[in-house]
């Protein structure tokens, strides 16, 4: 049987609302999946900070890491799932960071964070509109304006969220997003939260620069619920992509498997001969 790779979206896919919380099913279907001899990998907009302590929390047995929509790729150790190797990385030239930052808080109607250098910020005027999200529980640091401005380091990743909820609304931002600053960026809509990364990057991209560091034969298969995701369901084409029910509407033409869980969609690669 041919080994198999499986790259997994976190956000809406294995942690399903704002407590962060990751069902005992999914994490022994992940552990049934490699102990079967598979790959399994975490595919998210998450940065490295932002996603390590989740695996922490849970466990979560992976092999690799491909974060900020496929910027950065990281190889895992298995005897200690937060002790990683980079693969590849790439950031958000500073000047355009600053630029977006200055951008979206004139507007006054999107919360904005950000990660730099290993820290996390969050503009401390315009904060995430939750009781509990992966920002505030990572206790980021709470700036001003001015501060963010002084900032000179390349950007690992930036997000910015409608404060209305509204997808429409968030699609229209990634929009003017990619017309003003495509040409030293990308940009995803992920729900109602826009995701910005490294120019070129994108999930589908970093499957195959995973895949490519392996050098493996491998049959390749991706799960998630939105826009961000699309990249790597085109990347593995519509018969081994999976979209989570509540996803997209708009989604369903790039696939041919809609499930319940990441446990139902491994059980139904695992079935596969």
């Amino acid at each position: 049987m041919k080994q198999k790779l499986l790259a997994c979206d976190v956000d809406g896919t294995i942690v399903l609302d704002e407590s962060q919380t990751i069902s005992k099913k999914d994490l022994e279907s992940i552990k049934k999946f490699r102990a079967a001899g598979h790959i399994f990998a975490l595919c998210t907009g998450r940065p490295l900070l932002w996603t390590l302590p989740l695996i922490e929390k849970y466990q979560i047995q992976t092999d690799a890491l491909i974060l900020c929509n496929g910027s950065d790729v990281y190889s895992v150790n298995p005897s200690n799932p937060t002790d990683t190797t980079t693969i590849c990385s790439s950031s958000i030239p500073n000047k355009i960071g600053l630029e977006i930052l200055k951008y979206f808080y004139e507007q006054k109607t999107f919360s904005m964070y950000w990660d730099i250098e290993g820290c996390t910020y969050e503009m401390k005027d315009r904060r995430l509109p939750f009781d509990t999200s992966v920002v505030q529980d990572l206790k980021a640091s709470h700036v001003s304006i001015e501060e963010a401005l002084k900032m000179e380091s390349d950007f690992v990743c930036i997000g910015i969220s409608a404060f209305s909820s509204s997808p429409k609304e968030a699609e229209e931002a990634r929009l003017y997003i990619l017309e003003r600053w495509g040409k030293y960026i990308a940009s995803f809509r992920n729900q109602f939260f826009v995701d910005i990364a490294a120019l070129g990057a994108s999930k589908g991209v970093g499957i195959r620069n995973l895949i490519q560091h392996l050098d493996k034969d491998l049959e390749v298969y991706s799960i998630g619920d939105s826009f961000n995701d699309l990249p790597m369901f085109e990347e593995v084409g519509p018969s081994n992509a999976f979209l989570m029910n509540h996803g997209e509407t708009e989604l369903k033409a790039y696939v041919h498997n809609n499930v319940h869980s990441l446990t139902e969609c491994i059980d139904i690669i695992l079935s596969e001969k």
